[in-house]
């Protein structure tokens, strides 16, 4: 495919570069100071044109004045009171700042960052971050409109605050569905159709007004789920007078999301069908900003913010158009070959009607601007795709240059930029760096048990038996809380989760050969394994033990070749393997002492000695499984020799913690609560440390191992949020 060259014109040429640097206003080129000083203004126009699309401003109005000065000093505030992202302005402003107390930033840091742990990773890449707190403060700024100009600074703060609250609630329901829709063909559980209608209609109800238990539902369990079950808890916790506007501006959200993604079932589809259904979709969304920005509703309004929904709708789904194309995404660009348009005639056309039924409003012309940067910007791509996709002539290529640098150079005289990118990129590149170590532990799992479950099991082209047991013992579900704390550690190291997974699969397939070896009727003699027949149960026992070996061995391998082939130093990957192998080998004495004791019940040990030695029995056992899952990553980032000597120290402790919650668990649960049998110690002779202690002293103990392992290890758990989830799970799991 032949790259589209530049027209030749010098004039648009040099209007197209400085575009694509993101320099471009009415003279081309600025220099930064006067650029920085246009940065507010430009966010003014854009929180404007999408939260108060209903309003045709005049920049000469008073009311106009005194919104963007209130806007201004407010943002102003919040950045010289160091709120996270929002420092593109400079304080030393004489005016008096309209700033928010320490507890309404607290209250909007707390629960925006509780939003975004709850994400996956794939929807945060995606500019969710950015998204959500550009919508805050959209319908916070929106609530500014207005307002009398002898109100007091605190009343203004006041509303300012109440209307960010609900814009992050518009914020939450956007990622929601949003993140739902775009989640295409996923074959993990998290991910089941089911499940996403699920969380779908849980927020239909709650938007209704319908009432509901939300103990009824797994939602929790679920990364957008937790999510859902934070709208409802906010959304419950409003007055009355207030909650019943805000469910009837997310359900209108919500619907036109959902009306867009089912525009492809449409039979006999019609371009007017699409953009229809992009102008409720970005419509209802800007409406429902602008609704809870306490601005009333007014018919006459409406064809406005189904005109500003279309603009940004057509104008992200422009720049998208090649990824919406690989990931099956429904859209004007996507849809046009079935339904025989040109799509870049159909952009051309929307624009210039828009920019006609713009051009008296300088806030919508400059957004009109900003929209048409974007496919300028990535012209040669989207281009090339849509010449490809649809047979277009090359003549398009300079008519296409002409005529949106001429809408450019109309609508962006103000110094219109992408403003929104000014004032909070910053917001998602710090929320990128540091969503992967802090998602939520349903939300870690979710983003990484997929491909963990590919890598762990054993491929078995000439079906062999041995590979059939093994993966049958692999397959049988469990938490696979082992490998997770190895992508824990690496997101922690900044290590790719691709480069991680060949450590993953070693670490659950040696736990899963001391399973199958652990229940063999020599040691454990046990039924049932994560709620199946055990292997020794389901195949000969002679099978199950030979596929533990297999198990190691192919452990062995796939550490050795595999961590090699991603990269990692040689000499390093002889380290970790040996690492592994000489702490499996403690792991091994683990057992030959428990079994030791469990075959020798009467030695003369008081209760204080017998916890010691089921401590260490643990320490070896669980203690070391941890150590393996935690240490060899820190071993790949060549951390120093004292960082490794903290990890064992806190694998070891918390090895010891997980058999005490074991213990209890063993004498609170049954069976099939646990997936395993329970009481297996009992009948072979072994007291447990509930035997010894009771079990209300077992719990305060484990209570109490809990928190001096959260005090005293703070700094290595204050770099994940995932890693103290994970503590927090080993503490109150239920199996």
């Amino acid at each position: 495919m032949n790259s589209v060259n530049m027209p030749d014109d010098k004039l648009t040429t040099q209007a197209i570069k400085q575009l694509q640097k993101g320099n471009f206003n009415a003279r081309h080129v600025r220099n930064f100071q006067a650029y920085k000083k246009q940065a507010n203004q430009n966010a003014l126009n854009d929180f404007i044109f999408k939260f108060l699309g209903g309003k045709n401003p005049d920049p000469t109005d008073k009311t106009t004045a005194l919104f963007i000065k209130r806007v201004y000093l407010m943002m102003k505030g919040l950045s010289s009171h160091g709120f996270e992202s929002l420092k593109i302005f400079q304080t030393g402003d004489d005016e008096k700042l309209l700033v928010l107390s320490i507890d309404q930033k607290a209250w909007l840091r707390f629960n925006l960052k509780k939003t975004l742990c709850a994400m996956p990773e794939g929807i945060i890449s995606q500019g969710a971050a950015n998204q959500i707190v550009r919508t805050t403060f959209g319908v916070a700024i929106n609530s500014l409109w207005d307002i009398p100009q002898d109100t007091s600074s605190e009343a203004i703060v006041e509303r300012f605050f109440k209307a960010a609250q609900k814009g992050l609630l518009l914020g939450m329901a956007y990622a929601i569905v949003d993140g739902l829709l775009d989640i295409k063909n996923n074959p993990g559980q998290m991910y089941s159709e089911g499940q996403k209608k699920e969380v779908f209609e849980f927020i239909r109800n709650l938007l209704s007004g319908n009432s509901m238990d939300r103990n009824a539902t797994p939602l929790g369990k679920m990364a957008f789920g937790k999510i859902a079950l934070e709208l409802y808890k906010h959304v419950d916790a409003l007055p009355p007078e207030e909650r019943r506007p805000v469910q009837t501006a997310l359900l209108m959200l919500l619907e036109g999301q959902i009306r867009d993604d089912k525009l492809e079932q449409i039979t006999g589809l019609t371009l007017r069908d699409i953009l229809i259904s992009m102008a409720i979709k970005g419509g209802a969304t800007y409406l429902s900003g602008y609704l809870l920005g306490g601005q009333p509703y007014r018919e006459e309004n409406l064809r406005e913010f189904m005109e500003s929904g279309l603009l940004g709708q057509i104008s992200d789904d422009f720049h998208d158009c090649r990824k919406d194309r690989d990931e099956g995404v429904a859209t004007l660009f996507t849809l046009a070959g079935q339904c025989h348009i040109n799509p870049i005639e159909t952009y051309l056309s929307v624009i210039s009607y828009l920019a006609e039924r713009f051009k008296d409003n300088p806030y919508k012309m400059s957004a009109l601007g900003e929209a048409v940067y974007r496919p300028v910007a990535n012209c040669a791509e989207t281009l090339n795709l849509l010449y490809d996709l649809y047979h277009l002539e090359e003549n398009w290529n300079q008519d296409y240059f002409e005529y949106l640098c001429q809408i450019s150079e109309k609508s962006m005289a103000s110094g219109a930029s992408r403003s929104h990118y000014s004032i909070f990129a910053n917001v998602q590149r710090v929320c990128e760096k540091w969503h992967p170590r802090n998602r939520d532990l349903a939300t870690f799992h979710m983003d990484v048990i997929d491909p963990v479950n590919e890598e762990v099991l054993l491929s078995n082209p000439g079906h062999n038996p041995l590979v059939d047991t093994a993966n049958y013992s692999l397959n049988a579900g469990g938490k696979r809380l082992r490998p997770i704390l190895v992508m824990v550690m690496a997101s922690i190291y900044k290590i790719e989760p691709a480069r991680a997974m060949p450590l993953a699969a070693t670490i659950e397939r040696l736990h899963t050969a001391s399973l199958i070896l652990d229940d063999l009727p020599a040691q454990d003699d046990a039924n049932t394994r994560r709620g199946k027949p055990t292997a020794h149960k389901q195949y000969p026992e002679w099978n199950a033990q030979l596929a533990a070996i297999e198990l190691i061995m192919s452990a062995i391998e796939v550490c050795a070749n595999g961590l090699v082939l991603q990269g990692f130093d040689a000499d390093i990957v002889n380290k970790v393997v040996y690492y592994i192998a000489n702490k499996s080998r403690r792991l091994n004495q683990g057992q030959a002492h428990d079994l030791e004791l469990s075959k020798n019940p009467n030695q003369a040990m008081n209760d204080a000695e017998y916890l010691q030695q089921l401590d260490e029995i643990a320490a070896l056992k669980t203690g070391t499984a941890i150590d393996l899952s935690i240490v060899p990553v820190a071993m790949l980032a060549q951390a120093d020799e004292s960082t490794i000597q903290g990890l064992q120290d806190f694998s070891r402790r918390l090895g010891i913690l997980y058999q005490v919650v074991d213990d209890i668990l063993d004498c609170t649960s049954t069976p099939g609560q646990l997936g395993k049998d329970t009481g297996i110690d009992a009948k072979n002779g072994l007291k447990t440390s509930v035997d010894i202690l009771g079990i209300d002293n077992a719990k305060a103990r484990m209570n109490k191992m809990a928190k001096d392992i959260r005090q005293d290890y703070s700094a290595l758990l204050r770099q994940s949020k995932t890693l103290r989830d994970i503590v927090e799970f080993i503490v109150t799991r239920k199996k």
